[in-house]
């Protein structure tokens, strides 16, 4: 269910009057409904203090040309939006449950890069994503030129899917917090660890 914009919009403005520098949506995906999305989009562009940004995790394949037409008409700054991408393998995608088409993507960035924040994200570790195939999907997403590209690792939380078919895959994980891979049956500890060596550069030198 959604909080009724009758209790957001004022709590939005309690953070735009103390000038906030910014507030942070938890919505795993904010936009999955459009008339909310909007409501509250419609909002931060009427009462905008050109100071407060306000961030939120998106799905790229549900944003609409009316969203897209009102992000373009936002104070550069404004929103940032952050995109999981995760992989651009195809099986992968289906493996875990997403959709992720990348002429999609790459479209909208495209759209919507000027003046506003794009954080997108790749997760390393995840079923038949063996290193190649993950060096093509960062290669694939760094040509976007996101302000930011996060580089994160699978986490195995129990409960999950990923922890219920653990076995399967092979997975090697932290039996402590936060339960990130080591390796799978598609990728080796090795690989793993050259990885982290490009997620500590990229946060050095990219973002």
């Amino acid at each position: 269910r959604f909080r009724s914009l009758e209790l957001v919009l004022p709590e939005l403005q309690f953070f735009i009057d103390r000038r906030v520098p910014q507030v942070k949506f938890v919505d795993r995906t904010f936009n999955c409904s459009h008339e909310h999305a909007m409501g509250i989009w419609k909002y931060l562009v009427e009462h905008d203090n050109g100071v407060t940004n306000f961030h939120f995790e998106v799905s790229a394949d549900l944003l609409r040309p009316e969203e897209i037409a009102l992000m373009k008409t936002m104070r550069p700054g404004l929103i940032q939006l952050e995109i999981g991408v995760q992989s651009v393998n195809p099986v992968t995608i289906r493996e875990i449950h997403r959709t992720m088409n990348l002429p999609s993507l790459e479209k909208i960035v495209q759209q919507i890069h000027a003046g506003r924040n794009i954080h997108l994200d790749l997760i390393a570790g995840l079923p038949f994503e063996d290193f190649e195939s993950f060096r093509h999907s960062f290669d694939e997403i760094y040509a976007l030129r996101p302000q930011q590209l996060q580089l994160g690792f699978l986490k195995v939380l129990k409960g999950s899917y990923m922890y219920e078919h653990a076995q399967e895959y092979e997975i090697l994980y932290s039996a402590k917090a936060p339960y990130e891979v080591m390796a799978t049956k598609w990728i080796s500890f090795d690989d793993v660890l050259n990885i982290r060596l490009v997620e500590e550069m990229l946060e050095l030198h990219y973002n």
